[in-house]
C-alpha cells in the first residue's frame, strides 16, 4: 500500500486532461530532451522481440515506439492501443498501413487474440497509481500467449526526478506543465519482483542510460 497515493486518491484517469491538452510539439520536445528520440529503449529489447509474430504497443501516443520498431525492420503483426482520440487520428494517418490502430483504454480492452509481446515503454506504466499497477499487469498477462508471451515495462528509477516535477513521498511524482499535471508512481525493483511472482512469471531487469544522462530500467516478464 502507498499512503501518499491513498491520500491523493489519484488514478490513471487523472492524467487524461494532460494528454488531451498537450500539443505534439510539446511531446516531441520532451522526447528529445529525455534522450528517447534515438530509440535506445527499443534497441535494448530488440533481440528479445524481433522474432515475435505479434506486438502490442500500449499507449502509443504519437507513435515513437512504432516508428523505432519499423525503422529496425520489424515485419510481423503490429498493434497499437491508444485512448486519446487526437493521438489515434495521428496514428491512423501515419501508421495504419503497418499497424492495427485500436482506440481504446487498456484498462477495459478485451482482445480477441493473444499477443506474443506487449510493450509499455516511456514509463507509461508509472502513470498508473500504486493500486492500479498490479491489476493492470494481471490484465496484460491474460492478453499474451501463455507459452511464449513477454511483457516489457519501462520505468524511470527511484533516484530520477524529471524536469518540472516534484516528489510527493518517495515514489509518487507530479510533473507540472502548462497543459496540466502528469501524476506518476515509480515502482521499486522489489515491488516489480513481487508483482511478477504473484502472477506466476519470471522477471529480469535491465538498467540503461540515455544520451541525456537519465538512468532508466526495463523489466522483462515472461514464463
Amino acid at each position: 500500500m502507498n499512503y501518499v497515493d491513498d491520500e491523493l486518491n489519484w488514478t490513471n484517469d487523472d492524467n487524461k486532461k494532460f494528454y488531451l491538452n498537450m500539443p505534439k510539439c510539446f511531446f516531441d520536445k520532451n522526447v528529445e530532451q529525455s534522450g528517447l528520440h534515438m530509440g535506445d529503449d527499443v534497441d535494448l529489447i530488440m533481440s528479445y522481440i524481433k522474432s515475435a509474430k505479434s506486438i502490442l504497443d500500449v499507449g502509443s501516443g504519437y507513435g515513437r515506439v512504432l516508428k523505432h520498431l519499423l525503422n529496425r525492420n520489424y515485419r510481423d503483426k503490429l498493434y497499437s492501443i491508444e485512448r486519446n482520440q487526437k493521438m489515434c487520428a495521428y496514428l491512423r494517418k501515419h501508421f495504419s498501413k503497418r499497424a492495427n490502430i485500436i482506440e481504446q483504454d487498456i484498462k477495459i480492452f478485451t482482445p480477441k487474440i493473444k499477443f506474443d509481446v506487449i510493450l509499455l515503454m516511456w514509463a507509461s506504466f508509472c502513470e498508473f497509481s500504486c493500486k492500479e499497477q498490479f491489476p493492470l499487469l494481471k490484465r496484460l498477462v491474460s492478453m499474451v500467449d501463455i507459452d511464449c508471451g513477454q511483457i516489457f515495462v519501462d520505468s524511470i528509477t527511484l533516484l530520477c526526478q524529471p524536469e518540472n516535477s516534484r516528489k510527493i513521498g518517495r515514489q509518487t511524482q507530479i510533473i507540472e506543465t502548462p497543459y496540466g499535471n502528469d501524476l506518476c508512481y515509480i515502482p521499486s525493483l522489489k515491488q516489480m519482483t513481487l508483482y511478477a511472482a504473484r502472477i506466476g512469471l519470471n522477471m529480469e531487469s535491465f538498467n540503461y542510460n540515455l544520451c541525456s544522462g537519465t538512468e532508466r530500467i526495463v523489466y522483462r516478464l515472461f514464463k
